[in-house]
């Protein structure tokens, strides 16, 4: 009788443990899921500005992934379609204009079919740096004067991209963060 006293007290114990470690697993997922939600929230990504917002394209079915067996000729057809579509664009991380204002840019608008600006803006204080002139289908910059010569520091800034027709539409466009750097 000692003995099933024992194990029933034993048993006891385990369910209490099992029960313990149950609301302890819950509330350490509850945790995490509350880190995750209040994370973005206190590190402030909510409340940057976005420049445009996209259009919802509700013609978009699936995640893309799946494997599918085509056809070759489709198959060219879409990668032309995707190359002609894809922007490309590049410009160093970090500019460092001399003491007359020339940054070396290295800007090439690499389509045969759209025209390109480039537009250099401080992340915080939106003003704008630098304006390319448009340039025309494979015409590039190396080198050109920033339009705005801030005073020395370093200044988070944004590359952007725009794109359009040959009929000045616009296409889209893309941003690259960079660093302005005046010494």
């Amino acid at each position: 009788m000692k003995e099933t006293k024992e194990t029933q007290m034993n048993q006891n114990k385990n369910q209490k443990k099992k029960k313990m470690a149950m609301i302890l697993g819950i509330i350490a997922i509850l945790l995490l899921m509350s880190i995750y939600v209040i994370a973005p929230i206190l590190k402030g990504t909510f409340n940057k500005d976005i420049p445009t917002q996209p259009e919802l394209d509700r013609n978009v079915i699936g995640s893309g992934d799946q494997q599918q067996d085509s056809d070759p000729d489709e198959e060219a057809l879409l990668q032309e379609e995707v190359t002609k579509n894809t922007l490309n664009a590049r410009i160093a991380s970090a500019l460092q204009p001399d003491e007359n204002g020339l940054i070396y840019l290295s800007l090439k608008n690499r389509y045969e079919d759209k025209l390109l600006q480039v537009v250099i803006v401080n992340e915080e204080t939106e003003e704008i740096y630098y304006t390319s002139p448009v340039l025309e289908p494979m015409m590039d910059i190396e080198y050109d004067k920033i339009t705005n010569h801030p005073p020395k520091g370093e200044y988070p800034c944004i590359a952007y991209f725009y794109y359009y027709t040959m009929d000045e539409e616009p296409i889209s466009h893309v941003g690259a963060q960079i660093k302005l750097i005046i010494e």
